[in-house]
């Protein structure tokens, strides 16, 4: 149904040595492998976090290098800057309460991939649970629709077709297994022999949690057919659950809105570049055809900045689907850029009764405004007080160094009567 990339070309098929007979496999060979424990602070939970980095990193090095910009600084693109997105996918996916559940993945990835590559990708997730999750742990409907510049598209359950088809294109994707209705441990499909075995069809994956799935940076294993799933063996079956897989529909276009130009360990957001191919809305240049309201530099005052302010804050809640009887607070936002240029790499500090989450917001046109949104684990009911203060910060670390953010924070309150439907 879509054009092949060039880079289909670079696919490895290499042999594998089972004694004296030889094994055709897909193997993707420069993934990062990285994992939880590379990360600071990390937690078997940032598996889910650490495989969507290792995703994003794949598709920066096969032409859509904003997914992975040079994050620490270093000059270079590597495994230190995925460790760094991991870091930041960790806030949006809830980590640091020790569990990953599959919306707050899918919902991360995909605002992530659609801010930076707009209408550019599909995300297919094999998992036909994933609705009822929705419901249970975001209180809403799931929506294939619901998230601007990226289509999700829902397919069947998960299965060695769908792991080999992919790979074959070279389309690694986050692999998720468990039963349900615990969490999913994550990692990212790798490698696949062509020939089945007595035991089940032999895979690898990217080691994200090493204490959970062996020794080494590589998880060799097996995949089966059971009778309502497929199965990973893992010192016995466990079911797989998810297959999360971004499909590009175009390649990444000379000039597209925040492109890094050639150097793909620029901010993309903040790019001046020299290139005449660039963006002229985003480059400051001389081109006397640019757009004077999106050129701070044709400001002799400096007048021409974001200013960042957040509105119509809205809270209410709901229990927990567990039975710790926790308050889980949703609270939502609108983040603006009331000012004269581009806000890039905006983020969100959402708060309630002390509990915050950083959210994403991405890039914010001049003008343009965002929804943000956050569910908040607020602990027991019976230390609740009621009604629940929250704030939202935008910026709250002061990046946007050129950013007014005199205004940049809304306070506001709900009642223990505004539960969540």
């Amino acid at each position: 149904m879509h054009r092949k990339m060039t880079a289909l070309a670079m696919i490895a098929f290499v042999v594998f040595a089972a004694g004296a007979v030889g094994q055709e496999a897909i193997e993707l060979q420069d993934l990062h492998l990285v994992s939880w424990e590379d990360v600071p602070g990390g937690n078997p939970a940032y598996a889910g976090p650490v495989s969507s980095a290792i995703l994003m990193a794949w598709h920066a090095q096969h032409g859509y290098s904003r997914l992975l910009p040079d994050l620490n600084g270093d000059g270079r693109v590597d495994e230190g800057d995925t460790i760094e997105l991991a870091m930041s996918f960790a806030d949006a996916m809830r980590a640091q309460g020790g569990v990953v559940w599959d919306p707050y993945l899918v919902d991360s990835l995909a605002e992530y991939v659609a801010d930076r590559y707009p209408d550019v990708f599909e995300m297919w997730i094999y998992d036909p649970s994933l609705p009822e999750e929705y419901e249970m742990h975001l209180g809403r409907p799931f929506d294939p629709a619901g998230i601007p510049g990226i289509v999700i598209m829902l397919r069947e359950e998960p299965s060695h077709h769908a792991f080999v088809e992919h790979l074959e294109a070279m389309r690694p994707g986050v692999v998720g297994l468990g039963f349900e209705p615990e969490a999913n441990d994550f990692a990212v499909s790798r490698s696949a022999r062509l020939h089945e075995e007595p035991d089940g069809w032999p895979v690898d994956l990217a080691n994200t949690s090493r204490d959970a799935f062996g020794p080494g940076a590589v998880w060799e294993t097996l995949l089966r057919d059971a009778s309502e799933h497929w199965e990973f063996e893992r010192g016995g079956w466990i079911p797989f659950e998810t297959l999360v897989v971004l499909v590009p529909i175009r390649e990444p276009d000379e000039g597209e809105p925040n492109d890094p130009g050639d150097d793909p360990g620029d901010d993309p957001g903040d790019d001046p570049g020299d290139d005449p191919g660039d963006d002229p809305g985003d480059d400051p240049g001389d081109d006397p055809g640019d757009d004077p309201g999106d050129d701070p530099g044709g400001d002799p005052q400096g007048t021409k900045l974001p200013n960042l302010w957040v509105t119509d804050m809205t809270g209410c809640w709901s229990w927990s689907q567990d039975t710790r009887e926790h308050v889980i607070a949703t609270v939502t936002g609108i983040v603006h850029n009331g000012g004269q240029a581009t806000a890039t790499n905006v983020r969100a500090l959402v708060m309630g009764n002390g509990v915050s989450k950083t959210v994403t917001v991405g890039t914010l046109a001049a003008g343009a405004q965002k929804t943000v949104s956050a569910t908040l684990d607020l602990g027991s009911i019976d230390t609740m007080v009621w009604p629940v203060q929250t704030s939202i910060t935008a910026d709250p670390n002061h990046q946007i160094t050129e950013a007014d953010e005199t205004n940049n924070t809304t306070n506001s309150a709900f009642p223990q009567a505004n539960t969540c439907h």
